[in-house]
């Protein structure tokens, strides 16, 4: 997502951020202070993708046979928010919900 939005630049930053929330983002004393900042901002710049990713699939489902796209949409708005993951949750609510799980 971010390699398409700003290119190799983009990517290398999005990587960057991703790699310091795996490797530092763990809630332990030594790393409490930085990993933290680490892994709130690894959710900020995952925010557009996950949901932009959970209307892909809404939008998938209309044509896949068998795939309910109105389900995908409600669903991946009343449960998207649920999931422990602030970006995880609108993908797996909106396949869910496609495939009336």
């Amino acid at each position: 997502f971010w390699t398409g939005i700003g290119g190799l630049a983009g990517g290398a930053a999005y990587k960057a951020a991703n790699t310091a929330d795996s490797m530092i983002g763990h809630r332990t004393p030594k790393y409490e202070a930085f990993g933290r900042a680490a892994a709130l901002f690894d959710d900020r710049i995952n925010l557009p993708a996950s949901r932009l990713t959970g209307l892909l699939i809404v939008l998938a489902a209309i044509l896949v046979k068998g795939a309910d796209p109105r389900n995908a949409w409600q669903v991946m708005r009343r449960d998207a928010r649920k999931h422990r993951s602030p970006n995880a949750g609108w993908p797996e609510a909106a396949m869910a919900g496609a495939l009336g799980l």
